[in-house]
Parts: C-alpha cells; sequence; structure tokens
C-alpha cells in the first residue's frame, strides 16, 4: 500500500484549483499547486519563511485570488 503522505491530491488544497504539471514538485515542498506557489511565494523569501511557518492566505485574499484566475 502506498504511503498517503506522498500522494498528491487532485486538488490543491488552498485554491482548489487542478493540480497539474509542476505542481507534484510544489505539493511535496509547499503544499500548494504551482498557481498558488507563483501567485503568493515565488521571488519573495520572506514569504516562503512564513509559509513554512504556518501562515497561509485568509479567506479574502483567496476569492481575490480565485476570482484573478478567471480572467
Amino acid at each position: 500500500m502506498p504511503d498517503e503522505s506522498l500522494r498528491v491530491p487532485a486538488f490543491c488544497p488552498h485554491c482548489g484549483g487542478m493540480m497539474k504539471g509542476r505542481s507534484t514538485y510544489t505539493f511535496y515542498d509547499y503544499q500548494c499547486c504551482i498557481d498558488c506557489y507563483i501567485w503568493f511565494l515565488e521571488g519573495r523569501p520572506e514569504k516562503i519563511k512564513e509559509w513554512k511557518e504556518g501562515w497561509r492566505p485568509n479567506e479574502k485574499q483567496m476569492t481575490w485570488y480565485r476570482e484573478s484566475m478567471k480572467n
């Protein structure tokens, strides 16, 4: 039986978007999809540190992010 902790979900636990392509790598490191990684973390070392300490976008930020992704 495979180790459940190594399984990448079909959908991002933060934005609900489909896990695709390179999301496998970002999920193992940050528990998010590639889109969340790019939007919230890429190029922001201070946010990566906060993320690893438990920070996550609040519901207002996630709603804005989801709306932005639709356009």
